[in-house]
């Protein structure tokens, strides 16, 4: 099952004939960018792989097997906890698009898709791609449009509380909290029970 396009012709037509090998994704949410489990073999060859993994609270426990040192740990990586590593990552990431201010949100994705685009350059240098699901292709699609948002009229700065989600601060006092608000209700409903 393809879990990010599903073609009608998939639920049409039978492929009995066809005889394919499934490979398994990693999402790297540094770089933006997915990676198969041998390109992870490369990496650990070529002494990179912990930039390959993901930093803060979007390390998670789906992907404990996978930066093992060992590669035989890495066949225990399943398609569901690539998924699940996914939706994860994502969500995060998703979460914490949106800061208090206009200016703080447009540079907060600016500054991702220059770290993303250094990492890209340095994995790609190692020979550690992403192939069809490498993000460099689109840094330019992507950067583009954002920039000029920086001098944009004055409109968006001014209605952007109305844009944006309330924002908190973390335990160091600085930054958005990526927490979901909906996690933080749940929390504070256990706590009450």
């Amino acid at each position: 099952m393809n879990v990010r396009s599903f073609p009608p012709d998939k639920f049409r037509q039978s492929y009995e004939d066809e005889i394919k090998q499934r490979a398994t994704w990693f999402y790297c949410p540094q770089s933006l960018s997915e990676y198969k489990i041998p390109t992870l073999d490369l990496a650990h060859r070529q002494k990179i792989l912990v930039q390959l993994q993901p930093k803060g609270n979007l390390d998670n426990p789906y992907i404990a097997p996978l930066l093992q040192v060992r590669s035989h740990h890495r066949s225990a990586f399943t398609e569901q906890a690539a998924f699940r590593h996914y939706l994860h990552c994502l969500h995060l990431q998703a979460d914490s698009s949106v800061r208090p201010s206009f200016d703080d949100t447009v540079a907060a994705h600016i500054d991702l898709l220059d770290d993303a685009e250094a990492l890209l350059k340095n994995l790609s240098t190692a020979g550690i791609l992403g192939q069809q699901r490498d993000f460099e292709t689109l840094l330019i699609l992507t950067e583009g449009p954002l920039r000029p948002l920086l001098h944009a009229s004055p409109i968006l700065r001014h209605r952007w509380t109305r844009f944006s989600a309330p924002s908190t601060k973390d335990d160091n006092g600085s930054g958005f909290d990526p927490l979901p608000r909906r996690q933080q209700q749940y929390e504070s409903i256990e706590g009450v029970v």
